[in-house]
């Protein structure tokens, strides 16, 4: 498993959602038990709730894997291909 981080913030929000996009829809297939996944981590639900709505509009089938609180404060949110 790769783990990795980037920070993004230099981009453009529109540039980050096609990052985040790309990264999962464009990996190529794996087993079902190990799917590609990847994350992001923003503010508040608000930004969260329009991140996953870009994603779910420019990438239809995208998965929203989960949703979390993560530490100081902040939202995670995990998307993956669809199951194939």
């Amino acid at each position: 498993m790769v783990k990795a981080f980037l920070d993004t913030h230099r981009l453009s929000e529109d540039q980050r959602i096609e990052m985040i996009g790309r990264s999962v829809m464009d990996a190529p297939d794996t087993s079902a038990d190990k799917p590609p996944m990847n994350g992001f981590v923003v503010e508040d639900d608000a930004k969260a709730d329009r991140y996953i709505r870009k994603l779910q509009a420019k990438f239809p089938g995208i998965r929203i894997i989960d949703r979390n609180p993560h530490l100081m404060g902040l939202i995670l949110v995990r998307v993956g291909p669809p199951l194939r």
